[in-house]
């Protein structure tokens, strides 16, 4: 929507009767973001992963769906579990080198118990 409102913007300050063309798609957006803001915060999510000794991953996880308006929870009474597995795939190269291949992989789902 950056892209929109430069143009749309520009329309408007000089020529404002062009920009009436868009006013829908502008009421669109901001009836859209305010919802879209109200389901986010319903949205409670608990983070669960597994072999994050540090729990690293599991803080930059929380961090950015913060940062995007989530609302992460510290128990597991929350609408939705995001479940990550970290993985280290080690390998010995011909030349006597290890190489490590991270991984890893994230699921969100709902919470079955609070389903019911």
């Amino acid at each position: 929507m950056e892209d929109f409102y430069e143009v749309y913007d520009f329309v408007t300050a000089i020529i404002p009767f062009k920009a009436e063309n868009y006013k829908k798609t502008d009421e669109l957006f901001e009836i859209s973001s305010t919802k879209l803001n109200q389901l986010k915060n319903e949205a409670t999510i608990f983070v669960e992963i597994k072999n994050d000794n540090s729990d690293k991953v599991k803080n930059l996880i929380m961090e950015i769906l913060n940062e995007n308006g989530f609302s992460v929870i510290k128990s597991g009474n929350s609408k939705y579990i995001l479940e990550a597995v970290i993985s280290a795939d080690f390998q010995k190269t011909s030349k006597n080198i290890f190489v490590c291949y991270p991984g890893i992989s994230i699921e969100i789902k709902n919470n079955s118990k609070m389903d019911k």
